[in-house]
This record gives structure tokens, C-alpha cells and sequence, in this order.
């Protein structure tokens, strides 16, 4: 079934751009943030620079950027409520 989600997932909307809020699993938490820029590694993987906003574990050392490979990093819908004033 993941090869099947990995052929098809333009497909389903998830694209990810410049800019993007997104949330990131590195080895000692999650971060949120923006997309700054997109590179291949050597391997030719595909990896996104993210300037974290806020890290969700304590043992989460924020720093400027991460750089973290694509298949841990997930795009976020953010919607606004707007309340009704009377």
C-alpha cells in the first residue's frame, strides 16, 4: 500500500512549496514551521530546510534551520475561525 500512496501522492494534493507550514519528526521530537528551500542529498533524497515557529517535545533543542529528509516531514492545514462580532 505505500508504494501505491508513494506513486499517487501528487495526486492527493500534498504538495509542498515554498513557505509551506509544516510539521517535522526528527529523533527527539516534532517541530512546526516554514519551508525555506528544497535540496537533494547525495543519495538523492529529497530535503527540506524548515525554520522551526515551535517544538512540541522538551527535548527539542530549537535551532535556525533543520534540515530534514521528506519522508518525515508533513504538510499542515492551517485554518483561521473567524468568530462573528455582533
Amino acid at each position: 500500500m505505500s508504494n501505491l500512496f508513494e506513486t499517487y501522492y501528487d495526486s492527493f494534493g500534498h504538495e509542498i512549496y515554498l513557505g509551506s507550514p509544516v510539521a517535522a519528526k526528527t529523533p527527539k521530537g516534532f517541530i512546526y514551521g516554514h519551508v525555506v528551500n528544497f535540496k537533494s542529498d547525495k543519495n538523492g533524497d529529497e530535503r527540506f530546510e524548515i525554520i522551526p515557529d515551535i517544538g512540541y517535545n522538551k527535548n527539542v533543542t530549537l535551532k535556525k534551520s533543520f534540515k530534514i529528509k521528506g519522508i518525515n516531514v508533513f504538510l499542515l492545514n492551517i485554518k483561521k475561525n473567524e468568530s462573528k462580532r455582533s
